[in-house]
């Protein structure tokens, strides 16, 4: 079909940018007490945070105010900047 071309593409792959913004992200978990934290996988221009070890408490305070102060590190309509 010859109008292929006018659908969108899907997101844009991301850039080495956005790459070191997720891995300084990641970084701002662990120094803010979620130690263990996994840093990101990048594959195919997507992005993806390895299943934390068992036992991570995703649910606890300090994960919870460790997320909402290190993503705002992760560029807004990207996967995980809490704004998507």
């Amino acid at each position: 079909d010859s109008c292929q071309n006018l659908l969108p593409a899907g997101p844009a792959p991301l850039t080495a940018q956005d790459q070191q913004d997720y891995l300084r992200a990641a970084a701002c978990m662990r120094s803010h007490g979620v130690t263990g934290f996994p840093d990101p996988v990048f594959s195919g221009g997507s992005v993806s945070f390895p299943t934390p070890p068992a036992g991570f408490a995703t649910s606890s305070p300090r994960f919870i105010q460790a997320r909402q102060t290190c993503e705002r590190l992760i560029p807004a309509g990207l996967p995980y900047s809490g704004s998507e």
